[in-house]
């Protein structure tokens, strides 16, 4: 079990008609996108009738949606990279950010299209520098080392961080917190 499954209503949004939180099945997950889709839609017709550009200004919750292994995903089928091409270039403007993760980062996997529309990239310690290049469009994450070091390409910059590491029983009192 997920100890994030355990975070208060505040923190979890779910879509009508959905009990799961965490969703692994890939038709619930396509369900997901095409729900994130008409929330997208909805929210830009709020803005509209707000006459206003400001996401701030149509009072909506932030949602975050995380597709961990992506790539399993889109090797299942065409339409879910199309679904995710079609709401990257525009959700983050109505208050929707999508974060995808892979152990794979090919072209083939992080195409180029994808990749324009995801305004952040973060790389780990990758295989090799084709990798790299396709995660940052630089070389450079092959060369990190150990748990939490890595290289963060957001505008055209790439920063070196550290991350921290949570030891379970940490993460499961802040979620208790909460």
């Amino acid at each position: 079990l997920c100890p994030l499954e355990d975070l208060n209503k505040e923190f979890i949004v779910q879509r009508p008609n959905q009990n799961e939180k965490i969703l692994q099945d890939f038709d619930d997950v396509m369900e997901m996108l095409k729900w994130l889709h008409e929330e997208m839609d909805n929210r830009y017709e709020l803005l509209k009738n707000a006459s206003s550009s400001k996401f701030e200004d149509i009072n909506q919750p932030r949602i975050v949606c995380i597709i961990d292994e992506y790539a399993d995903y889109i090797m299942m089928d065409d339409g879910f990279e199309k679904e995710i091409r079609f709401i990257a270039p525009l959700c983050a403007q109505v208050g929707i950010h999508l974060i995808l993760t892979t152990m794979r980062p090919t072209d083939n996997i992080v195409t180029p299209t994808i990749r324009v529309h995801i305004p952040m990239h973060i790389a780990f310690k990758v295989y090799d520098e084709e990798c790299s290049r396709v995660l940052l469009c630089k070389n450079g994450a092959e060369n990190l080392t150990g748990p939490g070091d890595m290289l963060i390409s957001f505008d055209d910059e790439t920063m070196h961080l550290q991350g921290i590491f949570i030891e379970d029983d940490e993460l499961e009192n802040i979620i208790k917190k909460h």
